[in-house]
């Protein structure tokens, strides 16, 4: 995989099925000849240290960058971040871990230009400094952001495991639209807001939820670690053993919705649940150009889904994908 991209598979005009299917089994042939090593090794990470992913541009698989970590709780974390498919040969999200400190963040970095690579790079940084007050993270990131890379910054959203009195909480800290959701039983018990232009339309009536999943505007953002600083959104909710947290950018979120993610994992172990979401995804993006082309935006009003099944129009992006199984 370090030789890059498949020229092919950025090819926007092609709706060569044949052509998508070779090109499909050549990842999956290269996902699992470097997925044998990874799934069998868990990484040795001391306290208060933390494990960055994302920061490699040759990959471009999920599954290829992906880590397996337990914190000395029990808790299982499986990680990985990647280029995409089909759209910039650089990745500006990020992924950090500490098993000790039972943390982990997602940051999907914004600007042209390998601006947001700078600012996903400052943002992680800044915010692993902090685990337990993401707000002086996140203060210190915006310094730095107008400073080394103005113009440009990120989205972010991490989780912090809390033993009290006999329970475990997750604390939740956010700004932008990354996405937390909390899964019980096979079902999305809970959904993190995001900062997004669409979701505010539709909390104000102007749009309905199914017409967000397809709007050309989804990308737009409305909140993130910016020049000038926002406050950090925060929310604290107990969690259960058995209970499994996913956290993602939008590369992950944009091509399905909560309810796909959870019934798409249900009853799979953490990285068998890892390869699924880079499977479909990796299909959405290889195809995307393709299934917009079979239905347009009008067309997908009428009806429930897209051709491939699913609801949210297809979209190349950079991807990080977090799984905690309490």
């Amino acid at each position: 995989m370090g030789e890059g991209l498949p020229e092919n598979l950025t090819k926007e005009n092609s709706t060569n099925d044949k052509l998508f299917d070779e090109l499909y089994n050549e990842i999956l042939a290269l996902e699992e000849s470097s997925r044998e090593n990874v799934l069998k090794s868990v990484m040795n990470v001391d306290d208060g240290e933390f494990d960055v992913l994302g920061m490699d541009n040759s990959i471009y698989s999920l599954v290829q960058s992906m880590q397996v970590y337990e914190t000395p709780g029990g808790i299982k974390i499986v990680a990985g971040s990647d280029r995409g498919i089909g759209y910039k040969f650089h990745n500006e999200d990020r992924v950090a871990v500490s098993p000790g400190c039972e943390f982990v963040v997602v940051v999907d970095g914004m600007g042209g230009e390998g601006q947001g690579d700078k600012a996903a790079n400052i943002s992680i940084e800044e915010l692993i400094r902090t685990p337990d007050d993401q707000e002086v993270g996140a203060r210190e990131a915006s310094k730095r952001i107008n400073k080394e890379c103005p113009g440009s910054g990120a989205a972010f959203i991490s989780a912090r495991i809390l033993r009290e009195e006999g329970k475990i909480y997750l604390e939740e800290s956010y700004l932008g639209d990354c996405q937390l959701l909390l899964v019980r039983d096979g079902e999305v018990k809970f959904v993190s807001g995001q900062d997004s232009y669409v979701l505010d339309l539709v909390k104000l009536g102007g749009i309905t939820a199914d017409q967000a999943l397809y709007s050309e505007c989804r990308n737009v953002v409305t909140g993130g670690i910016l020049q000038k600083h926002e406050k950090v959104k925060k929310e604290r909710i107990e969690v259960q053993s058995g209970d499994r947290v996913l956290l993602m950018s939008d590369g992950i979120s944009d091509n399905l919705t909560s309810d796909e993610i959870a019934e798409s994992i249900s009853g799979l172990s953490p990285g068998q649940a890892m390869k699924k979401i880079s499977d479909i995804t990796d299909q959405r993006m290889i195809k995307s150009s393709q299934i917009k082309k079979e239905m347009s935006p009008e067309q997908r009003a009428q009806e429930t889904q897209y051709p491939d099944g699913y609801k949210s129009m297809p979209r190349k992006d950079n991807r990080a994908f977090v799984i905690m199984d309490i």
